[in-house]
Protein backbone atom coordinates (compact mmCIF):
# COMPACT_ATOMS: atom_id res chain seq x y z
CA UNK A 1 0.00 0.00 0.00
CA UNK A 2 2.73 2.28 0.68
CA UNK A 3 4.66 2.08 -2.06
CA UNK A 4 2.01 1.90 -4.85
CA UNK A 5 0.69 4.79 -3.33
CA UNK A 6 4.04 6.74 -3.63
CA UNK A 7 3.97 5.89 -6.93
CA UNK A 8 0.41 6.57 -7.64
CA UNK A 9 0.81 10.09 -6.49
CA UNK A 10 3.98 10.42 -8.13
CA UNK A 11 2.17 9.67 -11.65
CA UNK A 12 -0.71 12.12 -10.74
CA UNK A 13 1.62 15.06 -9.41
CA UNK A 14 4.11 14.51 -12.42
CA UNK A 15 1.46 14.16 -15.34
CA UNK A 16 0.23 17.76 -14.26
CA UNK A 17 3.34 19.22 -13.41
CA UNK A 18 4.03 17.68 -17.19
CA UNK A 19 1.69 19.43 -19.29
CA UNK A 20 2.33 22.59 -17.40
CA UNK A 21 5.62 22.28 -18.14
CA UNK A 22 4.88 20.85 -22.00
CA UNK A 23 2.59 24.23 -22.71
CA UNK A 24 4.68 26.76 -21.41
CA UNK A 25 7.45 25.28 -23.69
CA UNK A 26 4.99 24.93 -26.14
CA UNK A 27 4.22 28.67 -26.30
CA UNK A 28 7.16 30.09 -24.89
CA UNK A 29 10.46 28.22 -25.29
CA UNK A 30 9.99 26.22 -28.62
CA UNK A 31 9.51 29.98 -30.56
CA UNK A 32 12.74 30.75 -29.62
CA UNK A 33 14.76 27.37 -30.73
CA UNK A 34 12.67 27.21 -33.95
CA UNK A 35 13.50 31.15 -34.40
CA UNK A 36 17.28 30.46 -33.57
CA UNK A 37 17.04 27.04 -35.65
CA UNK A 38 15.87 29.34 -39.05
CA UNK A 39 19.63 30.93 -38.16
CA UNK A 40 21.49 27.74 -38.57
CA UNK A 41 19.97 26.63 -41.55
CA UNK A 42 21.28 29.60 -43.02
CA UNK A 43 24.94 29.14 -41.44
CA UNK A 44 25.44 25.78 -43.19
CA UNK A 45 24.01 26.81 -46.07
CA UNK A 46 26.64 29.87 -46.27
CA UNK A 47 29.42 27.03 -45.48
CA UNK A 48 28.59 24.79 -47.85
CA UNK A 49 28.19 27.57 -50.48
CA UNK A 50 31.80 29.15 -49.77
CA UNK A 51 33.30 25.30 -49.95
CA UNK A 52 31.20 25.07 -53.43
CA UNK A 53 32.87 28.55 -54.24
CA UNK A 54 36.79 27.71 -53.32
CA UNK A 55 36.17 24.39 -54.87
CA UNK A 56 35.00 26.21 -58.55
CA UNK A 57 37.95 28.51 -58.18
CA UNK A 58 40.48 25.39 -57.63
CA UNK A 59 39.18 24.09 -61.26
CA UNK A 60 40.79 25.17 -64.28
CA UNK A 61 41.19 23.81 -67.97
CA UNK A 62 44.05 21.29 -68.77
CA UNK A 63 43.11 21.34 -72.36
CA UNK A 64 45.10 24.51 -73.58
CA UNK A 65 48.07 23.93 -74.81
CA UNK A 66 49.18 27.28 -73.96
CA UNK A 67 48.22 26.31 -70.21
CA UNK A 68 51.05 24.47 -69.75
CA UNK A 69 54.10 26.84 -70.36
CA UNK A 70 57.08 26.59 -67.81
CA UNK A 71 55.80 30.05 -65.97
CA UNK A 72 51.94 28.71 -65.83
CA UNK A 73 53.15 25.07 -64.75
CA UNK A 74 55.76 27.26 -61.65
CA UNK A 75 52.75 29.63 -60.75
CA UNK A 76 50.17 26.42 -60.29
CA UNK A 77 52.84 24.67 -57.88
CA UNK A 78 52.75 27.71 -55.77
CA UNK A 79 48.21 27.94 -56.21
CA UNK A 80 48.20 24.03 -55.22
CA UNK A 81 50.62 24.74 -52.37
CA UNK A 82 48.39 28.34 -51.05
CA UNK A 83 45.24 25.57 -51.92
CA UNK A 84 46.46 23.38 -49.70
CA UNK A 85 46.69 25.14 -46.40
CA UNK A 86 43.23 26.99 -47.23
CA UNK A 87 42.05 23.80 -47.65
CA UNK A 88 43.45 22.34 -44.86
CA UNK A 89 41.71 25.39 -42.71
CA UNK A 90 38.63 24.48 -43.91
CA UNK A 91 38.57 20.93 -43.18
CA UNK A 92 39.55 22.08 -39.74
CA UNK A 93 36.50 24.42 -39.89
CA UNK A 94 34.20 22.19 -41.25
CA UNK A 95 34.83 19.57 -38.53
CA UNK A 96 34.49 22.53 -36.03
CA UNK A 97 31.34 23.34 -37.24
CA UNK A 98 29.79 19.51 -37.79
CA UNK A 99 31.15 19.08 -33.56
CA UNK A 100 28.58 21.83 -33.15
CA UNK A 101 25.79 20.51 -35.37
CA UNK A 102 22.40 18.00 -35.31
CA UNK A 103 23.65 15.18 -37.38
CA UNK A 104 20.95 15.34 -40.18
CA UNK A 105 20.36 11.69 -40.54
CA UNK A 106 19.83 11.80 -36.62
CA UNK A 107 16.09 11.34 -36.50
CA UNK A 108 13.76 14.00 -34.87
CA UNK A 109 10.06 14.45 -34.81
CA UNK A 110 8.80 17.17 -37.93
CA UNK A 111 7.62 20.58 -36.76
CA UNK A 112 4.28 21.11 -36.30
CA UNK A 113 1.70 18.14 -34.40
CA UNK A 114 4.12 15.33 -33.84
CA UNK A 115 7.02 17.67 -32.42
CA UNK A 116 4.23 19.01 -30.01
CA UNK A 117 3.25 15.41 -28.98
CA UNK A 118 7.04 14.31 -28.26
CA UNK A 119 6.87 17.61 -26.06
CA UNK A 120 4.46 16.82 -24.00
CA UNK A 121 5.08 13.40 -23.80
CA UNK A 122 8.99 13.64 -22.88
CA UNK A 123 8.02 16.33 -20.30
CA UNK A 124 5.21 14.08 -18.33
CA UNK A 125 7.65 11.78 -17.89
CA UNK A 126 10.94 13.59 -16.95
CA UNK A 127 7.76 15.38 -14.17
CA UNK A 128 6.89 12.18 -13.12
CA UNK A 129 10.43 10.96 -12.63
CA UNK A 130 11.08 13.47 -10.82
CA UNK A 131 7.70 13.32 -8.75
CA UNK A 132 8.88 9.84 -7.68
CA UNK A 133 12.19 11.30 -6.50
CA UNK A 134 10.47 14.18 -4.50
CA UNK A 135 7.77 12.23 -3.01
CA UNK A 136 10.19 9.38 -1.78
CA UNK A 137 11.91 12.00 -0.46
CA UNK A 138 9.29 13.66 1.82
CA UNK A 139 8.32 9.93 2.53
CA UNK A 140 12.04 9.12 4.38
CA UNK A 141 12.28 12.48 5.87
CA UNK A 142 9.14 12.25 7.98
CA UNK A 143 7.74 15.54 6.13
CA UNK A 144 5.16 14.97 3.85
CA UNK A 145 3.07 18.33 3.88
CA UNK A 146 2.15 20.71 1.17
CA UNK A 147 4.53 22.87 2.13
CA UNK A 148 7.28 20.75 2.94
CA UNK A 149 6.28 19.71 -1.11
CA UNK A 150 7.11 23.11 -2.51
CA UNK A 151 10.67 23.02 -1.02
CA UNK A 152 11.43 20.19 -2.25
CA UNK A 153 10.65 21.25 -5.62
CA UNK A 154 12.65 24.60 -4.50
CA UNK A 155 15.37 22.05 -3.91
CA UNK A 156 14.70 20.49 -7.15
CA UNK A 157 15.02 23.66 -8.94
CA UNK A 158 18.38 24.57 -7.63
CA UNK A 159 19.99 21.31 -7.99
CA UNK A 160 18.57 20.34 -11.84
CA UNK A 161 18.51 23.58 -13.21
CA UNK A 162 20.05 26.68 -11.17
CA UNK A 163 23.11 25.54 -10.41
CA UNK A 164 24.18 23.66 -13.97
CA UNK A 165 23.07 26.66 -15.96
CA UNK A 166 25.42 28.43 -13.05
CA UNK A 167 28.76 27.19 -15.14
CA UNK A 168 26.98 26.05 -18.98
CA UNK A 169 24.08 28.64 -19.48
CA UNK A 170 20.91 27.44 -21.34
CA UNK A 171 21.79 27.04 -25.43
CA UNK A 172 20.54 27.81 -28.23
CA UNK A 173 21.27 26.05 -31.74
CA UNK A 174 23.85 27.26 -33.66
CA UNK A 175 25.71 28.46 -30.24
CA UNK A 176 29.43 27.58 -30.02
CA UNK A 177 29.77 24.78 -27.23
CA UNK A 178 32.33 22.79 -25.48
CA UNK A 179 32.59 19.06 -26.34
CA UNK A 180 29.45 16.94 -25.76
CA UNK A 181 31.16 14.37 -22.91
CA UNK A 182 32.30 17.26 -20.45
CA UNK A 183 29.17 19.08 -20.43
CA UNK A 184 27.67 16.22 -19.78
CA UNK A 185 30.00 15.01 -17.07
CA UNK A 186 29.89 18.54 -15.64
CA UNK A 187 26.37 18.78 -15.52
CA UNK A 188 26.58 15.20 -13.34
CA UNK A 189 28.70 16.84 -11.35
CA UNK A 190 27.00 20.05 -10.60
CA UNK A 191 23.55 17.72 -9.82
CA UNK A 192 25.03 15.40 -7.40
CA UNK A 193 27.41 18.05 -5.42
CA UNK A 194 24.39 20.33 -5.27
CA UNK A 195 21.14 18.06 -3.99
CA UNK A 196 24.27 16.33 -1.52
CA UNK A 197 25.10 19.70 -0.34
CA UNK A 198 21.40 20.83 -0.09
CA UNK A 199 20.72 17.31 2.04
CA UNK A 200 23.17 17.99 4.59
CA UNK A 201 22.01 21.27 4.63
CA UNK A 202 18.45 20.71 5.71
CA UNK A 203 19.10 17.60 7.48
CA UNK A 204 22.97 17.78 8.88
CA UNK A 205 23.62 18.25 12.79
CA UNK A 206 25.59 21.03 14.11
CA UNK A 207 28.20 22.89 12.31
CA UNK A 208 28.99 19.82 10.28
CA UNK A 209 25.87 21.20 8.00
CA UNK A 210 27.73 24.13 6.92
CA UNK A 211 29.81 22.09 5.07
CA UNK A 212 27.05 21.48 2.90
CA UNK A 213 27.66 24.98 1.34
CA UNK A 214 31.20 23.51 0.73
CA UNK A 215 29.80 20.56 -1.33
CA UNK A 216 27.19 22.92 -3.49
CA UNK A 217 29.71 25.39 -4.51
CA UNK A 218 31.88 22.54 -5.13
CA UNK A 219 31.32 21.99 -8.98
CA UNK A 220 31.56 25.47 -9.32
CA UNK A 221 34.43 26.33 -8.53
CA UNK A 222 36.47 23.69 -10.44
CA UNK A 223 34.52 25.21 -13.50
CA UNK A 224 32.23 24.04 -16.16
CA UNK A 225 34.07 23.03 -19.64
CA UNK A 226 33.99 26.13 -21.93
CA UNK A 227 34.47 26.43 -25.82
CA UNK A 228 37.07 27.78 -27.40
CA UNK A 229 35.17 30.85 -28.62
CA UNK A 230 32.38 32.06 -27.43
CA UNK A 231 29.19 33.21 -28.92
CA UNK A 232 28.40 32.39 -32.50
CA UNK A 233 30.74 31.32 -35.78
CA UNK A 234 27.63 32.64 -38.45
CA UNK A 235 29.10 34.76 -40.95
CA UNK A 236 26.70 37.60 -40.70
CA UNK A 237 26.46 40.31 -38.29
CA UNK A 238 22.92 40.94 -38.13
CA UNK A 239 22.35 37.19 -37.68
CA UNK A 240 25.03 37.33 -35.00
CA UNK A 241 22.88 40.29 -33.21
CA UNK A 242 19.46 38.72 -33.80
CA UNK A 243 20.93 35.37 -32.33
CA UNK A 244 22.37 37.31 -29.58
CA UNK A 245 19.09 38.48 -28.39
CA UNK A 246 17.55 35.23 -28.64
CA UNK A 247 19.62 33.73 -26.52
CA UNK A 248 19.42 36.21 -23.90
CA UNK A 249 15.35 35.85 -24.18
CA UNK A 250 16.18 31.82 -24.25
CA UNK A 251 18.02 32.19 -20.62
CA UNK A 252 15.25 34.17 -19.12
CA UNK A 253 12.79 32.27 -20.34
CA UNK A 254 13.83 28.89 -19.70
CA UNK A 255 14.50 29.88 -16.10
CA UNK A 256 10.89 31.68 -15.49
CA UNK A 257 9.49 28.14 -17.32
CA UNK A 258 11.40 25.76 -15.04
CA UNK A 259 11.05 27.26 -11.88
CA UNK A 260 7.17 27.58 -12.56
CA UNK A 261 7.34 23.97 -13.35
CA UNK A 262 9.44 22.78 -10.22
CA UNK A 263 7.26 24.76 -7.34
CA UNK A 264 4.42 23.36 -9.62
CA UNK A 265 5.81 20.03 -8.98
CA UNK A 266 6.31 20.49 -5.82
CA UNK A 267 2.94 21.70 -4.87
CA UNK A 268 1.25 19.10 -6.54
CA UNK A 269 3.45 16.32 -5.21
CA UNK A 270 2.41 17.91 -1.68
CA UNK A 271 -1.41 18.15 -2.58
CA UNK A 272 -1.37 14.08 -4.17
CA UNK A 273 0.33 12.31 -0.92
CA UNK A 274 -1.88 14.51 1.39
CA UNK A 275 -5.30 14.00 -0.37
CA UNK A 276 -5.74 11.94 -3.23
CA UNK A 277 -2.98 8.97 -2.36
CA UNK A 278 -2.35 10.01 1.40
CA UNK A 279 0.62 7.88 2.95
CA UNK A 280 0.14 6.43 5.86
CA UNK A 281 2.03 7.80 9.60
CA UNK A 282 4.28 6.08 11.55
CA UNK A 283 1.24 5.77 14.21
CA UNK A 284 -0.96 3.37 11.97
CA UNK A 285 2.05 1.47 10.31
CA UNK A 286 3.78 0.58 13.83
CA UNK A 287 0.04 -0.29 14.57
CA UNK A 288 -0.25 -2.36 11.88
Amino acid sequence: MFFRNIVFAAVAAGLFAGIILGTLQHFQVTPIILGAELYEVAEETTLSTSISTSDSAMAHDHSNPEHHTPENISGHFEALKHDASTSAATDAHIQEHQGHSHDPEAWSPEDGAERTFFTFLSTTLMAIGFALIIISGMSLSGKDSIKAGVLWGLAGYAAFFLAPALGLPPEIPGMEAAALEGRQSWWLLAVTFTALGLGVLAFGKGAFRWGGLLIVATPQILGAPQPEMHGFAHPDASAVAALEALVDQFVMTTTIVNGVFWICLGLLCGVAINTLFKLPNEESTSAA
